[in-house]
């Protein structure tokens, strides 16, 4: 756990800290030891260089539970500060960051909290109504054209973190900012801190504990008001600066934005949270006999059906109400009488206002907070289905493997004239795959070959990995086993069956698929069908095709063919065809998207590390089979798995059997198709991560499961995500899918008519005919945009 808060709080103050500037942490009312009542305040100060040893040190004081809380300097401070404590951190410090040693402002925060007695954690309904006002907060300033914020979870409330760039002495802009915000979206219910405009003020260290008061979660009879940890919800991909004249013209503008939905009593709206549900079940007479969580929803077990009574529960999970982390709600009854009741049917029994308002459709399951609907249903259609959350870019500390992997991915990074994290890693990872290919497996026989596709746009630096890739391949003689373009199924088949273990390194994949699509023939048919085919049969035998004039066409024997590929991202999504989705090609393929590139840097000629080709060499010699057959037939070694790790790979494949069956109950193939793989794939990346660290002697571990199975669950929610957003059924709605992707990335989700209309190059007449639809299905909404003079029309994505 320690490792996993440490690598989250590194996270975040590599999103705060830029390099070169140094920050004081601390933890204030600090005890000195378990059992005892004196505190006093650790503080230390380090540099952005020493940022892992900061995140190190703070977890192991959160885990400890002796700081109510950990936080961060907002702003940076003078480097001679150092002196009072250098990347370590002191009991006891009799001195802290004054408004005097701040070098320079770099962040306005915006803290949401909600109302609520002082020194107690707020309640799930109270943090949900901090996150509306958060929300709305967000739109508005979007609507004002300020870039997008950082977006945390502070544990009992949230926080909208801008960059900004006033001076130290910003003649009291700064409070004037915050104080205009909270004099418009204060209230009784939710509250902006006013007083955090201070140069040298503090922030929660996102990632730690808020531990307020007791913790008071699930005691009986009691308010539930737990301990949470706090964590990051949003971070851009690229931060921009809200200019001066923005946070001025906020001052000055004098004019108030929407004021915050007012909530309608407690019949019409309640807290969609499983304390929200359950208080509101049992104020109408329904028991909840027990708690329970599947996957991402907490399960209120019923000892009987509340639409027909007759109906006993005679298990521990046959009747609940599931509450969705999203805020979804459904309605479980698996007995035979009861199995097609949805959560409407349930609400409607519980609460006869709610038919009253016009509400007849019982074929879905309301989200969120439930309230009064404009329009009634159309029974005749089944609702658009939401759009899966986009989790966004993998975390960077997924992206670094201890050893062989890493010591490549290291000088791919030096070397390149754009290093770029992703696509080292991609490269470094595929050449681990193909080395390993036919030589190790785990208990369950999954070896070692994976399809890596990095996605990164035009000279970003997708060729470099390819290069040294081919560098290191070449060091140890195995040249012959390199592939660059799939001509056709037959000359895959035909490589692999000269060269069993093969790397293919290929980019623009994306223009394979456009070609499938496009095919009038079956040529191009038969790649997808020969990739699909030696994926699965990695661990058996793939039969030749028969050819004229020979008798037996001869097998392949445990193929190991491993594939790093690159594409332009819009390019290869847009290239996906729902057949491709579902046939189990896009399911098999570990894609990674590497974001805008960096900065270049000079490249350089270097000997490749003496490390690198030792352990490619050792790799090449290694040979798991016995006597003759040992090429021909090799017996790969099995790497073993600890206790920890496989429990972890049972927890991992439950929880990926309940997103299948949740794709499954709606029907979603691309779904389906996709979750039946994760286990699979969670298990060749924890083998590779383990041969990785010990080439020698490999062992599966916690900490490598734990590791595969955050990237595989990452990427497939946000590719599931990025699917929705570019698979179209026909033209029309590939336009409309274009429309709402224009949207998403605008700052706030909102955009003004006109300027959607220019960014679409769309005639008037198609353009209307897309918003309409998009509004009839729900998908956009309509708006108001402040400006100047009157107010713009424009459309938001909810």
């Amino acid at each position: 756990m320690r490792a996993a808060v440490a690598s989250e709080v590194a996270r975040f103050l590599s999103v705060l800290v830029p390099p070169s500037d140094v920050f004081e942490v601390r933890a204030p009312k600090c005890l000195e030891r378990r059992g005892t009542t004196y505190t006093s305040t650790m503080s230390g100060y380090f540099t952005h260089s020493a940022i892992e040893t900061a995140a190190g040190l703070i977890a192991e004081l959160d885990e400890s539970a002796l700081a109510p809380g950990v936080y961060v300097t907002l702003n940076p401070v003078k480097a001679d500060l150092l002196a009072r404590a250098a990347n370590r951190l002191k009991r006891r410090a009799p001195e802290t960051t004054a408004d005097s040693d701040i070098v320079a402002r770099r962040w306005l925060l915006i803290d949401v909290d909600p109302v609520r007695p002082s020194g107690v954690s707020a309640t799930d309904e109270e943090l949900e109504l901090a996150r509306q006002r958060a929300t709305a907060i967000y739109v508005f300033l979007a609507t004002l054209g300020w870039p997008q914020p950082v977006v945390a979870m502070s544990g009992n409330g949230y926080h909208l973190l801008y960059r900004i760039d006033p001076p130290v002495d910003d003649g009291d802009l700064v409070r004037r900012v915050l104080v205009a915000i909270a004099d418009h979206f204060d209230d009784d219910r939710v509250r902006i801190d006013r007083s955090v405009h201070n140069p040298a003020r503090i922030t929660k260290v996102i990632g730690t504990m808020a531990r307020k008061g007791d913790d008071l979660a699930g005691s009986e009879g009691i308010t539930a008001r737990p301990h949470r940890r706090s964590k990051l919800i949003d971070v851009p991909d690229e931060l921009q600066v809200v200019p001066a004249e923005a946070l001025q013209a906020l001052v000055e503008s004098g004019k108030p934005p929407p004021p915050p939905p007012t909530p309608p009593d407690q019949i019409e709206r309640f807290p969609a949270t499983p304390d929200g549900v359950r208080v509101w079940l049992e104020q109408r007479g329904v028991p909840v006999k027990g708690v329970r969580r599947n996957g991402t929803k907490t399960m209120l077990l019923l000892e009987r059906c509340p639409i027909d009574p007759e109906i006993v529960s005679t298990s521990s999970s046959d009747i609940a109400v599931l509450v969705g982390d999203d805020g979804k709600l459904a309605y479980c009854n698996r007995h035979n009488r009861g199995e097609n009741f949805t959560w409407p049917d349930l609400r409607r029994v519980l609460d006869p206002e709610y038919a009253a308002r016009g509400v007849t459709h019982s074929d879905v399951d309301l989200s969120g907070i439930l309230a009064l609907p404009t329009t009634a249903a159309d029974e005749s259609q089944p609702p658009p289905s939401p759009a899966p959350p986009d989790p966004g870019l993998l975390p960077p500390d997924l992206l670094h493997v201890p050893g062989f992997v890493g010591e490549v991915m290291d000088f791919c990074l030096a070397t390149a004239p754009y290093p770029n994290l992703v696509l080292a890693f991609c490269g470094a990872l595929a050449l681990q795959a193909f080395l390993a290919g036919r030589k190790v497996r785990d208990g369950g026989d999954n070896r070692t070959n994976i399809y890596l596709l990095g996605l990164a746009h035009s000279s970003a630096g997708k060729d470099w990995p390819r290069k040294l890739n081919t560098r290191i391949v070449h060091e140890v003689g195995l040249s012959g086993s390199l592939g660059e373009r799939f001509a056709s199924g037959e000359g895959i088949q035909d490589a692999l069956f000269k060269q069993p273990s093969m790397l293919f390194q290929t980019d623009e994949i994306d223009g394979m698929l456009q070609s499938i699509n496009k095919a009038k023939d079956a040529r191009h048919e038969a790649i997808m069908s020969t990739l699909l085919t030696m994926y699965s049969s990695s661990n058996s035998v793939f039969p030749m095709r028969r050819k004229a004039g020979k008798e037996t066409p001869g097998v392949i024997d445990q193929p190991g063919l491993v594939i790093f590929g690159t594409a332009i991202p819009n390019h290869y999504y847009e290239a996906l065809s729902e057949r491709m989705l579902t046939n189990g090609f896009f399911a098999r393929m570990l894609i990674l998207e590497a974001g805008q590139r960096g900065a270049g840097q000079e490249p350089s000629i270097r000997d490749l590390p003496p490390r690198v080709i030792e352990t490619a060499r050792w790799w090449t010699e290694f040979s798991p089979g016995k006597g003759n057959l040992e090429h021909w037939h090799p017996v790969p070694k099995v790497v073993p798995h600890t206790d920890a790790a496989t429990s972890l790979l049972v927890e991992m494949r439950h929880e990926a059997e309940t997103e299948y069956a949740r794709a499954e109950e709606a029907q979603d193939a691309v779904g389906t198709t996709v979750w039946g793989r994760v286990s699979e794939q969670v298990r060749k990346l924890a083998l590779l991560h383990a041969i990785s660290a010990n080439a020698r002697e490999p062992s599966i571990d916690a900490d490598g499961v734990q590791w595969a199975r955050r990237l595989v669950m990452h990427q497939t929610r946000r590719m599931l995500c990025r699917v929705t957003d570019h698979v179209a059924e026909n033209p029309f709605h590939a336009e409309c899918l274009k429309l709402m992707r224009r949207l998403r990335e605008s700052p706030g989700r909102v955009m003004a008519r006109n300027k959607l209309m220019r960014a679409m190059h769309a005639k008037l007449a198609d353009f209307d005919q897309m918003i309409a639809t998009l509004l009839m299905q729900g998908d956009i909404e309509c708006v108001e945009i402040p400006t100047r003079t009157k107010p713009a029309q424009g459309y938001r994505l909810p």
